[in-house]
């Protein structure tokens, strides 16, 4: 009668053990780092250890992609406010290049027919002068007449030359900022370049972190653990 309430108690005890490691493991639950099923497979705790170190390295890599982003749609902005500029400033160049040469064709028009009646007089001068006709008086008012017209086409010849020297200016302006302008560019579409390669390894990479961590799932009391540094 002795061994056997020995025997009784000895397996009261094991009952008592396996059912404090039930109540243990029902209480230890399990969780997920994105949307995983019940039946998927459960992580150790090195295997969540690097999941979670990853998943903050993926997390800071989307902070500095978005940092780097909005600073490339900035500077985007800022170029296309500098070409609307340029353009604005080419426009303008082009309207006063055409202003001036609408005036200066009136001016020579109006000038060459100066020049053709001048000329008439002058053959008719030649004519009374073969004639014996007295011309000196005439002809004293047709070289006073000359002297200006000449004065008048080194004006206009000269009005030109300031004219075109001004637009050559402006031009060699406009173009040194447009091959700054340009380099600027070039650099701009280097860095969207590089950030897109740099996104696209983002996705590669979240993606992948999805399946290996985010698909699986994890004790809870493996977190706790690595929060507290075990």
């Amino acid at each position: 009668m002795h061994s056997f309430q020995k025997h009784s108690l000895a397996g009261a005890a094991g009952l008592l053990l396996a059912l404090v490691a039930s109540l243990a493991a029902a209480q230890d639950k399990l969780q997920s780092l994105g949307n995983a099923n019940a039946k998927a497979s459960v992580m150790s705790r090195e295997e969540l250890r690097a999941c979670f170190k990853e998943q903050d390295s993926i997390k800071a890599a989307s902070i500095d992609l978005g940092t780097k982003r909005t600073a490339l749609d900035a500077e985007r902005k800022q170029l296309e406010t500098e070409n609307e500029a340029m353009k604005q400033q080419r426009d303008a160049l082009a309207a006063r290049v055409n202003q001036n040469a609408a005036d200066m064709n009136a001016r020579v028009a109006a000038h060459s027919a100066k020049v053709e009646a001048f000329n008439q007089k002058m053959d008719a001068l030649n004519a009374a002068a073969k004639k014996g006709e007295n011309i000196d008086r005439r002809q004293q008012v047709l070289e006073r007449e000359g002297k200006e017209i000449q004065k008048t086409s080194d004006e206009l010849n000269e009005a030109g030359k300031v004219f075109q020297a001004s637009v050559d200016e402006d031009k060699n302006k406009l173009d040194s900022q447009f091959q700054q302008f340009q380099v600027k560019t070039d650099q701009w579409n280097t860095r969207n370049h590089d950030m897109d390669v740099a996104a696209a390894n983002y996705d590669a990479d979240l993606s992948s972190w999805k399946t290996r961590c985010g698909g699986r799932n994890y004790r809870e009391s493996d977190e706790k653990a690595i929060r507290a540094g075990k």
